[in-house]
Formats: structure tokens, sequence, C-alpha cells
């Protein structure tokens, strides 16, 4: 089914003022912010540069191979980068206001840029989430605090919204995976004298806000305006779920996890492929992780937080790939594990499984085989963790070893394609 790829070969001629944006072209420009455009975009004050320019130096530095240059779990590869660069729906747009800020000391990552989109349009465009460690444990935080990024986002808004020569412009905001709740916390912080001059804020599968922490979320605030857009197989977008915010399902050519990733996503014409819904499994594990957050006040969200991330870091991985390149790291967080309380093993069950799997999608090195092993494996040595053990069963976890090893990919792996169409 055509994704994104094609929509850039089917429209990209089209120029914005002939086809204002849509919601393909948000999902866009917020994959572009996962890429490494600094010394390539002015920061703010420095001036603009042409998008189809600035990708296009970032084709050349890349020298064929984007990873070092991709801050995402998500595959964006360089045809991708080249269609839009070349497109005269894209290349001509100002790319300007480029920010990337991140301390380890206190998890933050944050990163936006500002594109043009038309003579008195602007896209804020925000970063989601990398495969780091640090990365991800600033998502969990949002469960418990307003963190660092969060604020940074609302002044860049803010910043963009009250800039000289802003005025009589309209804004865009948006982001995919932790981008979208960036996108959605700078709206639900925005002055209220400013928010008319938003004509669209897209969450695009973001999670949500809590309301012990953002009592007025963006659509208390900017009504319809505001567009929340998910997978049918959507968990990152689910967590923190407001009841009865409307939102959009899109169909996907991943399989289960695999979906948050944006260039997986189904589009005809100028939109996406509407799903019938979201996912029964998804939704099982969605309603798990919800209600388990729902039952814990924040000091408990913040102490299990640092639980499960000092699980993950056991051994001393500082990325998520590092966890899932081998059985050996995953069972070094199994048995880090065995401390927890039963139904936060369920919990983290599920969050291990989902974020071990899409990891593992990004791998560039046999990606398609290592996933499906990587999710059986976690799946199935997890599951002697949450089950009371028998009489006959051992402490020793040479059972577990022999079974990851005997599920590392091979060459001779004929696992399916995540990116073929889904027959949900």
């Amino acid at each position: 089914m055509p994704t994104m790829d094609d929509y850039l070969d089917w429209r990209g001629d089209l120029s914005f003022d002939e086809r204002p944006l849509n919601e393909v072209d948000n999902l866009i420009l917020s994959t572009i912010a996962y890429l490494d455009l600094g010394g390539i975009v002015p920061g703010p004050g420095g001036g603009s540069v042409a998008l189809g320019a600035a990708l296009g130096e970032l084709l050349r530095r890349a020298g064929g191979d984007l990873s070092p240059y991709v801050r995402s779990i998500a595959r964006i590869e360089p045809p991708t980068v080249e269609r839009i660069a070349r497109s005269r729906r894209f290349s001509r747009l100002s790319a300007h206001d480029y920010v990337a800020r991140s301390d380890d000391a206190s998890s933050l990552q944050f990163a936006a840029l500002q594109v043009d989109v038309g003579r008195d349009e602007t896209y804020v465009a925000y970063r989601g989430t990398d495969g780091s460690l640090d990365g991800w444990r600033e998502n969990f935080m949002i469960s418990y605090e307003v963190t660092e990024a969060q604020r940074m986002a609302a002044s860049y808004l803010e910043d963009a919204l009250a800039a000289p020569g802003a005025a009589g412009r309209r804004l865009f905001v948006g982001g995919h995976s932790k981008g979208g709740n960036l996108a959605a916390y700078a709206v639900a912080a925005c002055p209220a004298g400013l928010l008319g001059r938003i004509e669209r804020a897209f969450s695009n599968d973001g999670p949500g806000l809590p309301r012990e922490v953002v009592p007025a979320g963006p659509r208390e605030v900017l009504g319809e305006r505001f567009v929340r857009i998910q997978p049918a197989y959507s968990v990152v977008g689910q967590i923190f779920d407001r009841v009865g915010e409307p939102r959009t399902y899109v169909r996907s050519t991943a399989f289960g996890v695999l979906q948050h990733d944006p260039t997986t996503w189904e589009v005809m014409g100028d939109g996406f492929v509407r799903a019938d819904g979201l996912d029964v499994e998804a939704a099982a594990s969605d309603e798990t992780l919800n209600r388990w957050i729902q039952a814990r006040d924040l000091p408990t969200r913040r102490s299990v937080t640092k639980e499960l991330f000092d699980v993950l870091g056991a051994g001393g991985a500082q990325e998520l790939d590092e966890i899932a390149s081998s059985p050996q790291g995953i069972q070094r967080v199994l048995v880090s594990m065995g401390s927890m309380d039963e139904e936060t093993k369920e919990v983290m069950r599920e969050l291990v499984n989902g974020m071990l799997a899409s990891t593992m999608a990004a791998r560039r090195e046999n990606a398609t085989q290592a996933a499906a092993a990587i999710v059986k494996v976690a799946r199935s040595t997890l599951g002697s963790y949450l089950r009371p053990r028998t009489a006959s069963e051992t402490d020793d976890t040479s059972e577990i070893t022999s079974e990851a090893t005997s599920a590392e990919p091979n060459e001779a792996s004929t696992t399916p394609d995540p990116k073929r169409p889904s027959a949900r």
C-alpha cells in the first residue's frame, strides 16, 4: 500500500499555494524534525535556508548512510529524504529557527524547527524520541511532572508566535511520538491571547497529558483545531488517554507496535487511509498500562520510572539498541526485573515488548528478522516471571539463555517483512 514516499511522487509537484497543508504534509514535516540539521538550518535569529538545499547538504554529509543523522527509532531512509529535497512542494520552503538541546543529567532531549509552508503560514515541528534510555526515561517522566522539554516546547511556540514579523502569520504545530506530546503541551500552555493564531495542532501517535499534571489539555483550549492521528495498533499514542477525546485511526503497512513508525502509515490522495478503529490487541495492552498508571499516585509513578530504567540500564546499557541487539541483553533486564511486584511486572512486560520491538525495527542489519526474534524471546521469557513457578522449575537462567540463543536472527530467516500490508 502507498505511504509518504508515494505521496511525494504523486503530489510533489504541487505547491502549498496550489494545495494547502494537509495531514500527510504534517506527518512529513514531523518526520523531518527527526533529522539532525545542526549547522545546516540556522538557529533563532540566523535567517533561513531552502529546505531542499538543507536536506541536500545533509545527504551530502551522510554519504549514503543517514543513520548517524537520524534521531529516531523510525526508519528514515535516504530515498525518502531525497524525494522531499527534490519535490517542488517542499524543496523551496524556508526552514529556520532550528534548536537542539540535550542534557543527560536531567534526561532532557529537545529539538524543533520551523518551516514556512505558505505566504503567511508556518509549521512548527517538534522532534520525537530517539533510541536512548534517557530519551525514553523522559517519556515516562511526563506521567508525574512537567518535563524540561515540555517547558522548552511551550517557550519555543510562544517565541514563534511573538517573533518580529510573525504578526499576521498563522501557525501549524505538530510532531510525532514525543514530538506530538510536546506540541500538545505547548498548545495547552500557550497564552490565551495567542491561541487565535494557531491554525491547527497535530499529535501524531503522541502520548497524552495526564490530568493530574496538566488539568486543561490542548483539546480544552484549542477545540477541534487540535488533531490526534494514530495507527490502528497504537500503544504510545494511547498512554494518558483522555476518554472521549476524538482522534483518527489510520492503517499501516507494518504489524503490531511497528506501526508507530510514521513511514509505514498508508496514504491515499492527500490523506491517510482510515482504519476501523483501535486494534483489539493494542486496546488490551493500553488498558493494562492505563489502569496501572491511573491507580498510582505521582510519587509512585516517579519511583517506578526510576526502577524501570535502572532495570533497563542493568549492565551499563545507554541505548535500547544495546539491550535489544542480543538475547544476553534481554536476559540481564529480565533477571533485574525479578524484584518487582507481580502487577508491575505485567506492565513492564508490555512496555519492554513495545520498546524493544520498536527499536529493533530501526536496526539497519537484519531489522525485520531481529524484531520478530526479540519480541518472541521477550514474550516467552517474561512470561516465566509473570506466572508462579512450580516446584519443578528452577531459578537458574540457563533455560532463558538457551531459548534466547535459539531465537537469534540469521541469514536464513524467513520472518515476514513487517512493512507488508496488514491483514487487519
